[in-house]
Formats: C-alpha cells, structure tokens, sequence
C-alpha cells in the first residue's frame, strides 16, 4: 500500500482533519505499506517548514530504520518517466 506525504502528515498530527481517519486506517491495514525516497524528503520539509524538526528528524529515522514502511528508491529512468 503507497503512502504518500498527505497520509503521513494526517496520521502525525491531530490537528489534521483526516487525523482519526489516517490512524484507524494504518492500525487496521496488515499489508506492508511503501513509500518513496521522494515522499520521504517533501514530508520531512513539509514538517521542518512548520517548525516540527523534531518530528521531521524522529519520521526519517523510523522510515530509515525500516520501522513504518518500505522504501522505493527512485532511480533516474523513472523520475524522467513521471
């Protein structure tokens, strides 16, 4: 299951409207999820920008540890495919 970066900012923070939502909806998926290299570095500045660098810093190092997803590394073909 793809996680992009609007799901991982609804399931961190409360004051998201589709907080509850993106947490009772990761609680309950059992399929690995996967995101991407890319996913990773806009939530991680969509995070410092607020001011949240210590969430920004805490996400990367779960998703580098391999504790919440999957990651895909994008390779030069696909980016200039997309």
């Amino acid at each position: 299951i793809f996680i992009d970066t609007s799901a991982w900012y609804a399931r961190l923070f409360p004051s998201d409207p589709n907080h509850e939502l993106a947490c009772r909806w990761s609680e309950q998926n059992k399929e690995p999820f996967i995101t991407t290299d890319y996913v990773i570095d806009e939530t991680q500045t969509l995070l410092k920008a607020g001011g949240q660098v210590r969430c920004a810093f805490a996400l990367g190092n779960a998703l580098f540890n391999g504790g919440l997803s999957q990651i895909h590394y994008l390779s030069q073909d696909e980016v200039i495919e997309a």
